[in-house]
């Protein structure tokens, strides 16, 4: 619908990238600092394993410690069904994915782990909750007990995720 706006986020949103990569320049002669490269332990191979921990490990996985980022993945059909997806969503989704599959490049022999850790996935949590919002523009379900079922599963996994949340924290 307004194409013009969302190109003007995309290239904002590609053009603050180049402060990142001019810090790390600067601090270690490199466009992404160790930081970025898990302590420059890089395998330069995809793990399968890194890929499915960062999603679902107990200790650190995205799904397990926010479980209602799953209707991201329904708000993010019903765009594309709705035939709403743009530049915006190109660049936000090439990001999750950029950012997922370099978790799994940039650590060897990614592990789980047996108790709480980093959760990697955190620094996307706000592009997944974008991918909320078709789920409130239109209401879900066609019928009246699938509207209901839909929503509230939807608030039934908002309060696990915030319980989650909270107790880990405490």
């Amino acid at each position: 619908r307004t194409p013009s706006l969302a190109r003007s986020l995309a290239v904002v949103g590609l053009v603050m990238l180049v402060p990142l990569f001019m810090d790390s320049y600067a601090k270690s002669g490199r466009l992404l600092d160790h930081y970025y490269l898990s302590g420059g332990t890089a395998t330069h191979r995809l793990s399968w394993v890194g890929l499915a921990g960062t999603l679902f490990s107990p200790g650190r996985g995205l799904l397990i410690y926010s479980p209602v980022l799953l209707f991201s993945l329904v708000g993010l059909w019903l765009k594309g069904r709705r035939r709403e997806l743009g530049l915006l969503d190109a660049v936000l989704i090439g990001t999750i994915l950029m950012h997922w599959v370099s978790l799994s490049l940039f650590a060897s022999n990614w592990w789980g782990g047996h108790s709480l850790g980093p959760r990697y996935f955190t620094d996307m949590n706000p592009f997944f909750a974008f991918y909320l919002i078709p789920l409130l523009q239109k209401p879900l379900g066609t019928t009246w007990p699938s509207r209901a079922a839909a929503y509230g599963l939807l608030a039934f996994l908002t309060m696990v995720s915030v319980a989650i949340q909270w107790c880990s924290v405490s």
